[in-house]
């Protein structure tokens, strides 16, 4: 961090070589908000803008320096736009700090008009302000009050200036560019660390979950054994029974009891049995595929987390960049979204994608939204499609203009996307339902997400990983 003395000095150093200086015109940078002020005159030969940072105690200061970022590196919002409305053709006054203060003002004339750009160079919470003569504030980089002036008492002397100033100024710009390449460095590895601290929990979580299917994979044979049994019985309409016994061939004819749903018959029991065991036996060499991609995943994730901690412990910031896009590759960085201000935007019940035609399909979030985007936002025209055979999936719209019919291909855009949102994803096919809207209704009684379809075909999807990638491609984050 600049000390007070080192901050008295280049304010003292750096004014009289603004002063008197129209202001080109101004920026501020993403992250660091830090204010840039460059001059239609350049005030030294190599350091020719001013850089005004604040926030960050080890890197806060008013210095002449360098400047060099991409446009793309400053905002574009309210509070930098105010600042260059009010300061662009201004003409530099002088740049003022006061002993012991770590307050520095720059002092503007703006056609007439009185204008202070004043900056906070102490604590993690340091900020400047743009102010009008009487003290308002125009803009600012956080949304705080000005603070109090912090002084040092019984400081009434002026440190001493270097005997060589364009030496100092020189090192003191060096120093601190310096300073922010390794501190952006550092933050960059530190958030790579956190995506892959991410990734390998999900991995690890993932791994677990396909375990676990897979040991009930291994079930399937005694799901069809049980369901053989049930069906030997003879009174296979009954209902009502919590559990059953049976002669077990399989084991000699012992007895053994085998739990039953009550709300369905015996035949209806054994029936569910052979769907499951149907379902568990078509998904083992998928589960099993699965299990070896995610730990072959874990592995490089593993090795790209021991590359990233010679990273740290070499500095070696060439290979960062090679670093960061080997671990994007393999790790999606964590999409943040945007801040909004005033009234929140409701909340929409599906995500949004488009198809190859490019039309759009709506997908349901959860069990409550599958019925508003159905019974409410769908239209009679458009196509519904619903993962088969009673698994639980998501509600998937189609949307087709009145008096056109849905192309084969966007029918099976919108049957992978129904597949995926789905409790069958990860089969490598499946059966899609798919009928106009005005086929679908909703009874009395019947639970969330539940509907009843009064005819409808069937599409039989084959699971294509480049078909999915580009519909997930074209999804849009609606709040």
């Amino acid at each position: 961090m600049a000390s007070t003395d080192d901050l008295e000095i280049s304010t003292r150093l750096v004014s009289p070589l603004i002063e008197g200086k129209r202001i080109k015109g101004t920026g501020v940078l993403g992250g660091s908000l830090d204010v840039c002020v460059f001059f239609e005159e350049r005030p030294h030969a190599a350091l020719f803008g001013l850089r005004i940072a604040t926030g960050n105690p080890a890197r806060a200061r008013v210095s002449l320096e360098a400047i060099r970022h991409r446009g793309a590196d400053y905002l574009d919002g309210e509070t930098s736009r105010i600042l260059e409305e009010h300061a662009a053709g201004a003409i530099v006054v002088r740049l003022a700090c006061a002993p012991g203060d770590r307050r520095v003002e720059l002092l503007l004339d703006a056609n007439g008009r009185a204008l202070t750009l004043s900056a906070e160079c102490f604590g993690a919470q340091g900020n400047w302000f743009l102010l009008d003569a009487n003290g308002d504030v125009l803009t600012s980089a956080r949304r705080r009050k000005l603070a109090e002036r912090r002084s040092l008492s019984g400081r009434n002397q002026e440190p001493a200036l270097p005997s060589d100033p364009e030496a100092w100024l020189t090192q003191r710009a060096q120093y601190f560019t310096e300073l922010d390449q390794r501190l952006r460095t550092e933050a960059v590895a530190a958030q790579l660390g956190r995506d892959l601290t991410r990734e390998r929990k999900g991995l690890a979580a993932r791994i677990q979950g396909l375990v676990l299917r897979q040991a009930a994979e291994k079930g399937s044979g005694q799901l069809r054994r049980d369901g053989e049994l049930l069906l030997t019985l003879p009174s296979g309409d009954r209902r009502g029974q919590t559990e059953v016994e049976v002669a077990d061939w399989h084991a000699e004819g012992k007895p053994r009891l085998i739990a039953l749903d009550p709300k369905l018959s015996i035949r209806d029991n054994a029936a569910r049995r052979f769907k499951r065991a149907k379902r568990l036996e078509e998904g083992a060499s998928h589960t099993a595929n699965q299990i070896e991609e995610a730990r072959a995943k874990a592995a490089e994730v593993e090795e790209l987390t021991q590359r990233l901690a010679d990273f740290t412990e070499q500095a070696d910031d060439e290979g960062l960049q090679a670093l960061a896009h080997d671990i994007h590759r393999l790790v999606r960085p964590r999409q943040r979204a945007p801040r909004r201000h005033g009234k929140p935007v409701p909340r929409k019940p599906y995500r949004t994608y488009c198809t190859r035609d490019g039309l759009s399909v709506l997908v349901g979030r959860t069990s409550a939204d599958n019925d508003r985007l159905t019974l409410s936002i769908a239209r009679g025209n458009d196509v519904w499609l619903h993962i088969a055979g009673g698994v639980q999936g998501s509600h998937v719209v189609l949307r087709i203009e009145r008096g056109k019919s849905a192309p084969l291909e966007s029918l099976l855009d919108a049957g992978t996307l129904a597949l995926w949102f789905s409790k069958a994803r990860g089969r490598p096919r499946a059966e899609v339902l798919w009928t106009p809207r005005k086929h679908v209704r909703k009874p009395k009684g019947l639970a969330p997400g539940k509907v009843e379809v009064v005819r409808s075909k069937t599409l039989l999807i084959d699971f294509e990983k480049e078909r999915l990638a580009r519909l997930l491609a074209t999804g849009k984050a609606d709040a």
